[in-house]
């Protein structure tokens, strides 16, 4: 981590001599750099230790919601989860997550650090696999990234169809049927019709 002089908060003693102070969040090794002028001072930068009583273990950080999972998520949907790091030791955790074109998205995060809890919240656009990215402390959890597929959500079982178009029918006469989807969730009709040489018949589609 680089600690900057915007970072540091430095408030001027009336002496020609300045407090600052910082605030790390993570352990590891910290780079302060002091510069005059933009002109680092001799022994600038100094490398610093923070190492915490409490140990980072990404391994006790616990992350659920639809959010990972892709359960019930559609294109335009919110879609939430929650990282759970009271017991991970000293930390703060990390999100990113790219679309299936590999771009990053937009995150909504909601860190409270005295409780532990940190809500995020992306919206995918289209359907396609998406990657959720999590550190803690610095270090990547056991199960990132994630890999959620954003899926159109069918229950088969619950499509119905009726009429003589399914049955028997006259050639040279107009025939038909309908295809019930109600209760089935959201997800395309297609409709393929096959005569006996095997070519392709072209329906005209209606939707009531």
């Amino acid at each position: 981590a680089v600690v900057s002089t915007q970072s540091t908060g430095l408030t001027s003693n009336g002496d020609l001599t300045y407090t600052g102070a910082y605030y790390p969040e993570d352990d590891g090794e910290y780079t302060i750099k002091v510069t005059l002028l933009n002109c680092q001072i001799p022994k600038s930068p100094f490398k610093v230790g923070i190492y915490g009583a409490q140990k980072t273990d990404p391994n006790k950080v616990k992350v659920t919601g639809p959010g990972i999972t892709g359960e019930g998520i559609l294109p335009g949907d919110p879609a939430p989860f929650v990282i759970d790091y009271k017991e991970a030791g000293r930390g703060q955790p990390k999100v990113e997550v790219f679309g299936p074109d590999h771009q990053p998205l937009t995150i909504v995060e909601d860190n409270d650090k005295k409780e532990g809890i940190c809500k995020v919240e992306y919206q995918p656009g289209v359907f396609g696999e998406y990657t959720v990215t999590i550190k803690y402390g610095g270090l990547p959890l056991p199960n990132s990234p994630y890999k959620v597929n954003i899926k159109p959500t069918v229950d088969i079982s619950k499509v119905k169809t009726e009429g003589p178009g399914l049955s028997r029918c006259k050639v040279d006469e107009p025939t038909w049927f309908k295809v019930h989807t109600a209760g089935a969730g959201k997800g395309d009709l297609n409709v393929k019709i096959l005569q006996t040489d095997g070519t392709e018949l072209e329906p005209t589609i209606t939707d009531d």
